[in-house]
């Protein structure tokens, strides 16, 4: 509920994060730490406005990294290359080659809320794990999962914990679903051993 945030050298801002005018404060103070950076670039003669501006201000906070659920499983920093028993997909890291998720079935469904699926950013990730599944083909993926499982619920008049990932791996493998890092190939401990 609260925000805690500075622009790159400037005056911190804080406040409630439900409150728009803590928002707007952020961004005027990042415009006026842009206009001072610039002054002083053009003024010392380091560079001028012909070779050195801006080619966008935001107008909005980019709050893409503010909340997850609280997940009946999770993945973290140390998830790359685990197994998960529950895993209903994969997921590559984009940052790095060598980095591998298995994308376990709880991570999708709130430990407490019932009758929703998270899908994409806001699925229960910390760390780089939330990098790696931020990004379009992961929020994709989870999404189709997340819909699939919906579609299951909604069928069998269910929640999503009374069917079992197995239920939605059936599924998902009629749309060529991997889930494992063996059904791709993949070695997790060839990979652990050449970190």
């Amino acid at each position: 509920d609260s925000i805690n945030i500075a622009p790159f050298g400037g005056k911190k801002v804080e406040g409630d994060a439900r409150d728009a005018k803590v928002h707007s404060t952020f961004i005027r103070e990042s415009w006026n730490t842009a206009r001072e950076y610039y002054k002083y670039a053009y003024d010392s003669g380091k560079s001028s406005r012909y070779n050195h501006y801006p080619l966008h201000l935001p107008a909005m906070v980019q709050l893409r990294k503010i909340a997850c659920i609280n997940g009946v499983e999770s993945l973290d920093s140390e998830s790359e290359w685990k197994h998960y028993d529950s895993s209903v997909g994969l997921s590559a890291d984009w940052r790095g080659c060598g980095m591998v998720y298995e994308t376990p079935y709880g991570s999708l469904i709130p430990a407490d809320v019932r009758g929703i699926f998270a899908a994409g950013r806001c699925i229960c990730t910390r760390g780089d794990a939330w990098e790696a599944y931020r990004v379009i083909p992961a929020a994709a993926m989870t999404g189709e999962i997340a819909g699939v499982g919906a579609s299951l619920a909604v069928e069998r008049k269910c929640d999503a914990l009374d069917f079992s990932p197995e239920d939605l791996r059936r599924e998902l493998r009629k749309n060529n679903f991997k889930f494992y890092f063996e059904e791709v190939g993949l070695d997790p401990d060839q990979y652990r051993r050449e970190k």
